[in-house]
Parts: C-alpha cells; structure tokens; sequence
C-alpha cells in the first residue's frame, strides 16, 4: 500500500486555474464473451486552460485511470454537464504547466485500503499459525499420553 501511495502524484498540491471544455466526445468499447456482451463508455472532452501568459490544451481527465461507465445515460449525463457548464477547474503540476486534470483524484484511500487489507491477511495468516501451534502441541501431549503405561 505504501508504495502505491508513495507513487500517487500529490495532486493535492497542484495548482488551478479556471479552464474551459472546448470539445466533447463519447467513445465505446464492446467487450465480448462467449455468453455475453458488455458495452462500456468513456465520456471524454478536450480542454484548454492558462498559466503564466501561455495556454494549454488537454484531454486527460484524470491522472490515472479513465473514467467509464457501463451506463450509456450516466455517462451521457457527464458529457451533458460538462457542455452545459464548460467552465471548469484545472488541476496543473506547478513544475510542468502541460501536466493537467479536471478530475482530483488521489490514490490515498487506495492506500488505506490496500493498508487494512494486509493488516487483516496478515492477522488471519497469524490466526490460522497459531492454530497449527496449538494443534500440534496438542497431538504431541495426547501421543506422549499414549505412550504412557497406565
């Protein structure tokens, strides 16, 4: 968990500025089974913002990942919004003005999550061990019992 922490960009330091949608777009990917078929949409747009004097165009939404939807009305609800209201805030890497999101998205509640998670793997692992332990003193006592003449 740490690691993927570490690694998350510290988006939450980024700067903004107001920006504006310039271009929306649906694209659809058809994923296809044996037995079904699923239909997933990615509600994407364009951008353009400035910083100090110069000004940017991007389409990234967020750092990672690409939002979707397996909703063709949910996502056509987020392309909507973004038509109906283009004015938008930017989240721009202060160091690298091209780096940008509209999306703040931070992986530290993956890092909480994935941290929880090993702590619970971790103690069931110590669980069943010492489970083993208590086991196996216990069939030494009862064959040494065993051996025992009465």
């Amino acid at each position: 968990g740490r690691h993927l922490v570490r690694r998350s960009p510290p988006i939450e330091h980024w700067k903004t500025v107001r920006g504006e949608i310039t271009k929306t777009w649906m694209v659809y990917k058809v994923s296809t089974t044996a037995t079904s078929e699923t239909t997933w949409y990615f509600p994407s747009a364009t951008y353009t913002y400035t910083v100090d004097g110069k000004t940017y165009r991007s389409d990234r939404i967020r750092y990672r990942g690409i939002p979707y939807y397996r909703s063709l009305s949910r996502a056509e609800a987020r392309l909507r919004r973004w038509e109906d209201e283009p004015q938008v805030k930017v989240y721009y890497n202060p160091r690298y003005p091209s780096q940008a999101v509209i999306e703040k998205r931070s992986f530290r509640r993956v890092g909480w999550v994935i941290r929880v998670g090993g702590i619970g793997v971790a103690g069931m692992g110590g669980l069943i061990f010492l489970t083993g332990i208590f086991f196996l003193i216990r069939c030494r006592r009862l064959r040494r019992s065993a051996d025992l003449p009465s």
